[in-house]
């Protein structure tokens, strides 16, 4: 499967999938408490981030 062959599969596809390494792999949703564990590490790591010229912090 070439990438065009790939893209247009992945279109018609009612679950969400990613190309890694010429492999079509399927994407599984972040249960809760990855949800959380993210959103914990963005809070403690913003207020140092602000003004880093990388992060556009509006």
């Amino acid at each position: 499967m070439n990438a065009d062959e790939c893209l247009a599969w992945v279109a018609a596809q009612t679950v969400m999938h990613e190309f890694v390494r010429c492999e079509v792999l399927a994407m599984t949703g972040a249960t809760e408490a990855q949800v959380t564990i993210a959103g914990n590490v963005h809070a403690v790591l913003r207020p140092h981030l602000r003004g880093w010229p990388r992060w556009n912090w509006n």
